[in-house]
């Protein structure tokens, strides 16, 4: 017998990135608590029902994670699915500024220059 709870929290996120417009969430839960469980779950019906639609609009699903070990659990769990971008949030966070290291070293300069 599933726990109702466990049932809400599944549902609630299903309704979160199924909806229009879609929302990002934040999975918070204890050590062995089903978090991967849940988010691979939601992660599967995501693409069973709107994985094509996605890929189609060129659209991605960020998955972020704090640890490398939670992403490559994740990553283990899953099928592979362009539509998926599963990091942590340190190499995401880097793929979204590595284009603009230059402008950031200028900006480091001119901040340290004016102390």
């Amino acid at each position: 017998m599933e726990n109702n709870i466990d049932f809400q929290v599944d549902e609630t996120l299903e309704k979160c990135i199924l909806s229009t417009p879609r929302k990002s969430f934040f999975l918070f839960a204890g050590a062995g608590s089903g978090k991967t469980y849940s988010l691979v779950l939601l992660l599967k019906k995501t693409h069973n029902s709107i994985g094509k639609k996605l890929l189609l609009q060129g659209k991605n699903v960020a998955v972020i994670t704090f640890t490398n070990a939670a992403t490559d659990e994740i990553i283990n769990r899953l099928d592979y699915s362009p539509i998926f971008h599963i990091s942590t949030i340190h190499s995401f966070v880097w793929d979204v500024i590595k284009h603009y290291q230059a402008d950031i070293k200028n900006c480091i300069v001119f901040i340290l220059k004016k102390i």
